[in-house]
């Protein structure tokens, strides 16, 4: 469900305070329609939600990047 790659941060992410894991960053972008991968950055435990495709990359050695592959199917608990 995840591809992690090079590290980038750029003008197209926002963070996300909720978010104190990987984990529940992720979960966090599977629930945004507009977004298409996370940063996580290791060092502050911090989430950063990517909604531009073509956002641009840099070289931070604690941040990871990970694009969202597919979504899960969300079904209303019915």
């Amino acid at each position: 469900m995840w591809d992690r790659h090079d590290n980038r941060l750029g003008s197209e992410s926002r963070q996300h305070p909720g978010a104190s894991t990987l984990a529940v960053c992720q979960k966090a972008c599977e629930f945004d329609p507009r977004c298409v991968a996370v940063d996580w950055s290791s060092r502050d435990n911090l989430c950063y939600i990517i909604t531009e495709p073509r956002y641009e990359y840099d070289n931070t050695p604690y941040l990871v990047h990970y694009e969202l592959v597919s979504r899960c199917s969300i079904t209303s608990g019915q």
